[in-house]
């Protein structure tokens, strides 16, 4: 970092030396210590005073920011197989289950699923992580037979690991929601801003404009 920000310095026509300022004598007590001397040496001081201070800062930053995503992780830990044959996965599994109440209506069934699917991992010897249980629910047309484990694994597979894209968001809707656009209702204001959010992704004009033009009778054809 300091080869670089020197490089940098240099093509800004800037010093790439620290600043060095006048020694100050001060009379030491006899209770005082070698190590309480000021620093002399302005590199070192600067490593200490700025260079670890702002560390500080982010790796407490970091602690924050992640500690609620920990402990929303520590949830999902029984959808890795490897913790099926934990003594409490049932237990577990229901907790999460309650946890998430208002997308799963009755938690009991999902110990139920989670019984049977249990068993037929055991039976069919599969060897899979947590990341690959849906695509293969999906791909094996059981997320029909298996629905409440279904959308566990869609919830944990769609946690942000921070809260950036909603900080982002936030900062794209003040650039929708105008003065000029006060009276936008909801689903329009919802609209633009995924639009807006994501537009890095491809998006098949073509299909969308057919999709479009399926929905209802129209006098015009597209």
């Amino acid at each position: 970092m300091e080869s670089t920000a020197k490089k940098m310095a240099i093509e800004s026509n800037a010093t790439t030396e620290f600043a060095e300022e006048r020694a100050r004598k001060r009379k030491r007590h006899f209770d005082e210590d070698a190590e309480d001397d000021p620093i002399q040496d302005s590199r070192i001081r600067f490593k200490t005073e700025v260079y670890f201070y702002v560390l500080d800062i982010f790796v407490g930053q970091f602690e924050n920011r992640f500690s609620d995503f920990k402990e929303m992780a520590k949830l999902f830990t029984v959808l890795n197989p490897k913790r099926f044959e934990h003594p409490d996965a049932e237990k577990k599994m229901l907790e999460l289950a309650r946890f998430y109440s208002e997308d799963i209506s009755k938690p009991e069934e999902v110990v139920e699923e989670f019984h049977s699917f249990r068993k037929l991992y055991s039976e069919l010897a599969m060897d899979l992580n947590s990341d690959a249980i849906l695509p293969f629910l999906i791909a094996n047309d059981m997320d029909r037979a298996y629905p409440n484990l279904a959308i566990l694994h869609r919830i944990y597979k769609t946690i942000p690991i921070s809260s950036a894209s909603a900080e982002r968001s936030f900062s794209r809707l003040k650039l929708i929601k105008s003065y000029l656009r006060s009276c936008m209702d909801e689903a329009r204001l919802s609209n633009l801003t995924l639009l807006c959010v994501e537009r890095d992704i491809n998006i098949d004009k073509d299909r969308v404009v057919g999709r479009f033009a399926t929905m209802k009778e129209r006098r015009m054809a597209f």
